[in-house]
C-alpha cells in the first residue's frame, strides 16, 4: 500500500522532469535556430533601411547621390576592419574564457583606432575628389565610432550574446533613424549632420556594449603581435570581402562618375528595396563564425563542420 501511495507523486515528478527537459530542449532549439541573431540583424537592417528611405525622400537627387557615393565608400572601408579585426576577434573570443577575452578586446579597440588613421586619410581623399572635403571630416568621425562599436558588437556576438547585442544595436541603428527623421521633419537635415548622428549613436552603443562586456579599457598589452595574428587569420577574408563589396559599390560609383549624382541617387533609391533580405543573409554569418569556432575549440573540427552545416541549412 505504501508503494501504491507513492506512485502518483513519482509519476508527477517524472512528468515535471519530462516537461522541464522538453522546455530546455525547445529553448536550446530556439537559440540554435538563431532567433536572436536574426532579430539583432533585423534591428540593424531596419535602422539602415529607414535611414536611407528618409534621406532619399528629403535630399535632392544631387545631394543624395553624393551621400550615396561617400557612404558607400565608408561601407567599403568597413570591410577592411571587418576582415582584419572583427573576424579574427570573433574567432578568438568564441574559443576563450571570459577572463581571457577582455584584454584581447581591449587590444582590438586600440588596433581599430590605429586602423582608422589610414582609412580616414583614404576617406578624406575621396571626399576631396568629390569636391566636398568638409563632408569627409564628418564621415571620418562616423567611420571611427562605427568601427569601435562594431568591435564591441562582434565581441558580444562571439559569446553568442545576441539578445544583449540587440538592445545596444537598437540604440545605434534605430536611434540613428529616429534622430535623422526628427532633423528631417524640423527642416535641419544635412549630409554633415547625418554623419554626426551616426558617430553619436555608434559611440553611445559602443559604451553600452563595453559595459555589457565588463570591459576596462587600458593601454594595449601586445598590439603589434596581435596585429600579426589578426592579419594571418583575416587576410584571405579581406581579399574576398573587398572583391565582393567592390562589385556592389562599383555600379553607383560608375553612375556617379559617368552620368552624375542624379543617376547614382536613382539607382540607390531602387536598390534600397533589397534591404529586406539582409537580416537572414547577414545574421547567418554573425552566428556561424563564432558558433563554429567555439565548437572547434571544445569538440574538434568535425563538430565545427556539423555546426556550420546546421546553421547554413537554417539560413537556406
Amino acid at each position: 500500500m505504501e508503494v501504491d501511495a507513492k506512485l502518483p507523486a513519482m509519476v508527477n515528478r517524472d512528468r515535471g522532469a519530462s516537461l522541464s527537459g522538453e522546455r530546455r530542449r525547445l529553448s536550446a532549439l530556439f537559440e540554435l535556430r538563431g532567433f536572436w541573431a536574426i532579430a539583432d540583424q533585423g534591428v540593424v537592417s531596419l535602422g539602415n533601411f529607414l535611414t536611407t528611405i528618409i534621406l532619399a525622400r528629403t535630399f535632392s537627387p544631387e545631394v543624395y547621390g553624393l551621400w550615396t557615393v561617400l557612404f558607400g565608400f565608408v561601407i567599403f572601408l568597413n570591410v577592411i576592419h571587418g576582415s582584419l579585426i572583427a573576424y579574427p576577434l570573433s574567432v578568438k573570443v568564441a574559443a576563450q574564457e571570459e577572463t581571457e577575452m577582455r584584454p584581447l578586446i581591449n587590444d582590438s579597440l586600440w588596433l581599430t583606432a590605429a586602423l582608422t588613421v589610414p582609412l580616414g586619410l583614404l576617406l578624406l581623399s575621396a571626399s576631396y575628389v568629390l569636391g566636398n572635403p568638409s563632408l569627409g571630416l564628418w564621415a571620418c568621425l562616423a567611420l571611427f565610432f562605427w568601427q569601435l562599436q562594431e568591435t564591441t558588437r562582434r565581441a558580444l556576438m562571439a559569446r553568442l550574446s545576441f539578445r544583449k547585442a540587440l538592445w545596444s544595436d537598437a540604440i545605434s541603428y534605430l536611434g540613428q533613424a529616429g534622430l535623422i527623421w526628427a532633423l528631417a521633419r524640423g527642416g535641419h537635415l544635412s549630409s554633415e549632420l547625418c554623419f554626426a548622428v551616426i558617430a553619436l549613436t555608434c559611440g553611445m552603443a559602443a559604451v553600452v556594449q563595453a559595459f555589457l562586456l565588463k570591459l576596462r579599457v587600458g593601454l594595449p598589452r601586445d598590439g603589434r603581435g596581435l596585429a600579426g595574428r589578426f592579419w594571418a587569420a583575416g587576410h584571405w577574408v579581406l581579399w574576398s570581402g573587398l572583391a565582393t563589396n567592390f562589385s556592389i559599390q562599383a555600379v553607383p560609383w560608375s553612375l556617379f562618375l559617368m552620368r552624375g549624382a542624379r543617376e547614382a541617387a536613382g539607382f540607390q533609391a531602387v536598390s534600397n528595396l533589397l534591404g529586406v533580405t539582409h537580416p537572414i543573409m547577414l545574421s547567418l554569418g554573425n552566428i556561424l563564425v563564432p558558433a563554429a569556432a567555439r565548437a572547434r575549440a571544445t569538440e574538434g573540427l568535425r563538430a565545427a563542420r556539423r555546426v556550420a552545416l546546421t546553421h547554413a541549412a537554417q539560413g537556406a
